[in-house]
């Protein structure tokens, strides 16, 4: 079993630790915005770094302790490389907010477009690693079928990538060029849709 690579992927969880503390003393506080919550700072600073700390240490656990997968260099970077991205998404969504509260003029207006886009990327990341996975308790559509069945768990991955492609492509385009009010009309359904398409299928597959 190959060894996890722990600095690829504290060097973003640091790096957002970095930030929440250089900005720390120019953050809203000791409240948020709305005055309500005596510990805003600390939240702000450092709650999505930390979460992406949690991330790795639960996915890791998961990894280190899966009995089901086989050993395959070729599933590790898949599997690495799929943590790899979300960590840095939360990473990147921390510094756009961090940049919005500080009022950094550039920012400031695109920052909720920005996270939208920064998901749609996730997705299609995510999408495109999908199908290169195989049977694991720490990522994918794990259920009886997928986690015995080899062939069940490929064919199900591959569709569940291509929608999460497709998705992600269509949350970019809205986040990029949608006017804010038409964003929900269009990620909404259209993320219904790719969820109703894949059960459907899943269904087919069980049944076939």
């Amino acid at each position: 079993m190959r060894a996890w690579v722990p600095a690829r992927y504290l060097w973003p969880i640091a790096a957002g630790y970095g930030a929440g503390m250089a900005a720390y003393s120019r953050l809203p506080g000791p409240y948020l915005p709305d005055g309500w919550f005596v510990f805003g700072r600390p939240i702000i600073a450092f709650l999505l770094p930390t979460t992406g700390l949690a991330i790795y240490l639960l996915l890791w656990s998961l990894w280190t302790r899966d009995p089901i997968r086989q050993s395959s260099g070729a599933l590790e970077t898949t599997y690495e490389g799929i943590i790899f991205r979300i960590i840095v998404f939360v990473t990147a969504v921390h510094g756009l907010i961090l940049a919005s509260l500080l009022g950094v003029a550039a920012i400031r207006p695109w920052a909720g477009r920005g996270v939208l886009i920064m998901f749609g990327l996730l997705l299609i990341a995510v999408g495109n690693l999908l199908p290169r996975t195989r049977p694991n308790v720490g990522l994918g559509v794990r259920t009886w079928r997928t986690l015995t069945d080899r062939q069940f768990w490929m064919r199900t991955h591959r569709l569940g990538g291509h929608l999460l492609v497709a998705l992600g492509s269509i949350i970019v385009c809205a986040g990029a060029f949608l006017p804010g009010a038409s964003m929900p009309v269009v990620v909404g359904p259209s993320a219904v849709i790719a969820a109703c398409v894949f059960l459907l299928s899943y269904r087919k597959y069980v049944n076939a």
